[in-house]
């Protein structure tokens, strides 16, 4: 064997033994520390069955928060449309560009917005997980 070959085996053989020894290490120190802190919550008086949601309102959650992003990018959209047509002193092709980009972007809106109130009433219907609340 070369020399080469040998100190490229035990550098190898060192670092993988370092790691492994870290692996199990880290993985009983992180399993101590939630040990911990599950003390501490419960010293504390936290119960953790509160902050706990069941899936539909996840689902929800998660749909809602995304229509909500979509939203947002329609309305910078509009916000796009409407300073392409301020500068565009009186070019046409400009106007016609600003006017499709804020037909599409309110179009857009208005899908966005059909899509939250629906998902809004079926997750609600489904689970009661609809983040607006309707009353009882």
């Amino acid at each position: 064997m070369s020399a080469k070959f040998t100190k490229l085996h035990k550098t190898s053989t060192a670092l993988l033994t370092t790691v492994f020894s870290f692996g199990v290490t880290g993985a009983a120190m992180a399993a101590d520390a939630r040990d911990r802190l599950i003390n501490v919550g419960d010293s504390a008086g936290f119960n953790p069955a509160v902050g706990r949601q069941d899936l539909p309102r996840t689902i929800g959650v998660i749909l809602q928060s995304f229509l909500a992003l979509l939203g947002v990018i329609f309305m910078a959209y509009i916000f796009y449309a409407g300073y392409l047509w301020l500068t565009a002193a009186g070019a046409e092709d400009q106007i016609g560009k600003a006017k499709k980009i804020l037909r599409g972007a309110i179009v857009g809106a208005l899908v966005v917005l059909t899509a939250y109130v629906i998902t809004t009433f079926v997750i609600q219907l489904v689970g009661g997980a609809g983040i607006i609340d309707v009353g009882d």
